[in-house]
């Protein structure tokens, strides 16, 4: 049985970070790439970019040997990855890795379907060094042993970029460091973040 890594978000704007996290993850799987995941509408955020723009950005800068499944993007509704993990069941028998950040831990007991989830995939965390991390009791109760497994096997990254903060600085018409040179250049020709909604939105 072969594994597939998939990395959701938003990708609200795709930036080096997230190409580095790609590299890292298949780097630690001993795989060629990892598949990104944009969601359409992400229920814990609002979005002030079409599904379409950030697909168009992430082929720009995708790492050789990645892909991009557009599934969520083309249902048009709130993206659930219970829905995204059923639907690639159906296509395959891959064993199913879902990367998250450390940020995520606190909230993922809120996913949908959270159980659901566990039984179709496992997660693959990454975290900066250095980071403390614990696992919330809701967590634990949840996944046991697999969940100390999970903080136990933590890939660490150093992730100096933020797409909350790339918007805000594009907001200002700077022009911020973190991205691909043709993204950037997509934003402008696009006119995409010029007035933006999330300032306040990580």
């Amino acid at each position: 049985m072969s594994r597939r890594l998939l990395l959701g978000g938003s990708f609200n704007p795709p930036h080096l970070g997230h190409v580095a996290m790609a590299k890292k993850v298949a780097e630690h799987y001993g795989v060629s790439g990892v598949t990104f995941v944009p969601n359409f509408v992400n229920p814990l955020k609002e979005l002030s970019v079409s599904g379409e723009h950030r697909v168009a950005m992430l082929r720009l800068c995708l790492p050789a040997g990645c892909e991009i499944l557009t599934f969520e993007i083309e249902r048009t509704e709130p993206s659930y990855t219970i829905d995204t993990l059923r639907y690639l069941k159906t296509q395959s028998d891959d064993e199913l890795l879902w990367v998250i950040g450390a940020d995520c831990l606190q909230n993922l007991h809120l996913w949908k379907d959270i159980k659901g989830i566990l039984n179709l995939a496992n997660f693959q965390l990454l975290t900066r060094p250095d980071s403390a991390l614990e696992l919330p009791d809701t967590l634990i109760e949840l996944m046991g042993d697999r969940g100390r497994d999970m903080i136990d096997n933590v890939i660490e990254l150093q992730m100096p970029y933020s797409s909350s903060e790339i918007r805000q600085a594009l907001g200002r018409g700077q022009d911020p460091e973190g991205l691909d040179a043709e993204v950037l250049s997509y934003i402008r020709k696009e006119r995409l973040y010029e007035i933006d909604k999330q300032d306040s939105i990580s």
